[in-house]
């Protein structure tokens, strides 16, 4: 999965495990890897929330909120039983997650 961030920075999902935060350097004309963000389990999906956060949806059965300029874990969602493979920001205030246990969950986070 990848997700644009802003004009010069997207982020990459992985199975290895990670987020991967790139941004476009003119000095190498192409992107470059700045951050490693972790999860213990692959990572299938990606959603800009606002200007400095981001939500991953891991095999690991969680979706972490990260403020991406800094590399922190700022929340860790948990209720899903199986795989989470998407997540979706509604609003503001909430987010919705898709699993591999046949469930969609609406989440309110604090933004």
């Amino acid at each position: 999965s990848v997700c644009r961030l802003n004009a010069i920075t997207l982020a990459t999902a992985s199975l290895d495990r990670t987020v991967k935060i790139w941004h476009y350097s003119y000095d190498y004309e192409g992107f470059r890897c700045d951050q490693t963000l972790k999860h213990t389990d692959p990572v299938f999906g990606l959603c800009r929330l606002n200007a400095t956060t981001l939500a991953s949806a891991s095999e690991d059965r969680t979706v972490k909120i990260w403020h991406w300029p800094s590399g922190r874990c700022l929340h860790t969602l948990e209720g899903h039983r199986e795989w989470v493979y998407s997540v979706c920001r509604l609003n503001a205030a909430m987010l919705a997650t898709a699993s591999a246990d046949h469930t969609v969950k609406i989440w309110h986070w604090p933004s």
